[in-house]
């Protein structure tokens, strides 16, 4: 994986159960994840470009988790469903995608 824990005392994220059982994600019909609130967990990494697989995300959550670095998915913009996106608090750089700018729902 690329979002690593850094000895987060928070282990009801990120654990090798279900991610429909993680603590504050949400799935629809128990098993299409549309909520990953994984923020202020102390992750480190970046951002994977896997995460625009999720093509029923509706909320992604990672802010404060300060080690998560790199670029945002250039392809983020391409969720149709996901209408909140907090990525505040890290060390994301760059420009934001240009697919953003399409995203009509957020």
């Amino acid at each position: 994986p690329v979002l690593n824990p850094c000895n987060s005392p928070l282990s009801r994220y990120l654990s090798a159960s279900d991610v429909c059982t993680w603590y504050l994600n949400s799935c629809k019909d128990g098993r299409i994840l549309t909520r990953v609130q994984i923020d202020e967990n102390n992750l480190n990494g970046t951002l994977p470009n896997e995460i625009v697989s999720l093509d029923l995300l509706e909320i992604l959550d990672v802010d404060g988790n300060l080690n998560i670095n790199g670029t945002i998915p250039q392809e983020i913009g391409v969720l149709d469903q996901l209408f909140a996106l907090d990525l505040d608090e890290n060390m994301l750089n760059g420009p934001l995608p240009n697919s953003l700018y399409s995203a009509t729902s957020l």
